[in-house]
């Protein structure tokens, strides 16, 4: 919207050095369909996030016409979460903040690269057929086609991430009634 990927990698080029050579940019909601042809992901989750989950689960769920009470998480701990369950709990940030939110959201993702690197080369492929349609891309599906044995390779890939701006290297303040 505000530049879109070509901005997002001028501006890692730039501040970071980093070259991306494709981008692929999902939206969360569609992301609870992936996660449910995966056989959902598993993630260990506070019972203060099932309680916001469960919470959020709620007005979801009325949102998009089911049972208010489907699927709430009866459990917490090292939990397999729905799609509409991961896509809750990557929307909590209620009971601590943004970054704990974004961390949420990159909690749910590796555990779905973790969960796609467990499948079949065939399965994988009839998941990228089914689902290239919920991202925007520059790569073709034969090219998304063409990482499956990469992503194969990769399945006790750890990930390190960070997050800008970085804790402890800023201070909040509220201007004229603005965060």
């Amino acid at each position: 919207i505000w530049g879109g990927d070509q901005l997002l990698r001028r501006t890692l080029e730039t501040n970071f050095g980093v070259t991306a050579d494709a981008y692929v940019e999902v939206n969360f909601e569609r992301l609870v369909k992936v996660i449910d042809a995966i056989g959902g992901v598993e993630v260990e989750v506070s019972e203060a996030e099932r309680q916001q989950v469960n919470s959020i689960l709620r007005f979801y769920n009325t949102k998009i016409g089911d049972a208010e009470n489907d699927q709430l998480l009866q459990q917490n701990g090292l939990v397999q979460l729905t799609g509409k369950q991961a896509l809750c709990y990557s929307r909590i940030r209620k009971i601590d903040g943004d970054f704990q939110r974004t961390g949420r959201q990159r909690k749910v993702l590796e555990a779905a690269f973790h969960k796609v690197t467990q499948l079949s080369m065939a399965e994988i492929t009839m998941l990228i057929l089914q689902n290239m349609d919920a991202v925007q891309t520059d790569l073709t599906i034969a090219d998304a086609v063409d990482l499956i044995p990469l992503a194969l390779r990769c399945k006790n890939a750890t990930f390190e991430t960070l997050a800008i701006p970085v804790e402890g290297s800023y201070s909040s303040v509220t201007v004229d009634g603005m965060a």
